[in-house]
């Protein structure tokens, strides 16, 4: 189905531009199998995103595990649980426990994510760049 829909994305001359764009546009019809489609396309990218933030930018809890709170998010790890909170009126959005995901992911997360993402690249960069100036 991932593939049908990028196929039909590519087809557009105007407005979807994008597979997310188009996800967005179902959701308002399906929102059940657009947010199973998101799980399935996005999810290991959230996993990654939300692991290198918690590595570089979490602060160690109590109980050994990593938490991260951000203005429209917070990211927690304790052992093999991982969960996102948004903070609006959704609250849980994603959890893995036990192998186990689940999710309530919007296309407007996975962009946040993804925005997210390059923020902490930039961040990532601008302290080597710090680091190889330093004598």
């Amino acid at each position: 189905m991932v593939q049908v829909i990028q196929n039909q994305v590519q087809r557009y001359r105007r407005h979807p531009r994008t597979f997310l764009e188009l996800l967005d546009k179902l959701s308002k019809q399906i929102p059940k199998f657009t947010r199973q489609l998101i799980l399935y396309e996005y999810s290991e990218s959230i996993f990654q995103i939300t692991n290198k933030a918690l590595i570089l930018l979490g602060r160690q809890t109590r109980e050994g595990g990593r938490y991260l709170d951000g203005k429209r998010y917070q990211l927690f790890q304790n052992k093999e649980i991982l969960t996102i909170t948004a903070k609006d009126n959704r609250e849980k959005i994603l959890q893995v426990q036990n192998g186990r995901i689940e999710a309530n992911l919007s296309s407007a997360d996975v962009e946040a994510f993804q925005r997210f993402e390059k923020s902490l690249e930039q961040q990532l960069q601008e302290a080597e760049i710090q680091k190889s100036q330093t004598p």
